[in-house]
């Protein structure tokens, strides 16, 4: 018996929530750490810019 099936779908399902915000935090801290980024990408007409500074 695997421990995947003895344990209840809410609860992987919240594990896996709680992983990814911890994930999430973690790549901005480090984002932060390194003093931010800047994203820009151009299709056609459409622009996309993005920056975080730290």
């Amino acid at each position: 018996m695997s421990i995947r099936s003895s344990v209840p779908g809410l609860l992987w399902w919240l594990f896996w929530f709680l992983v990814a915000i911890l994930l999430i935090i973690l790549a901005a801290l480090v984002i932060h750490h390194l003093g931010g980024f800047n994203l820009a990408f151009h299709v056609g007409y459409f622009h996309f810019q993005l920056g975080v500074t730290g």
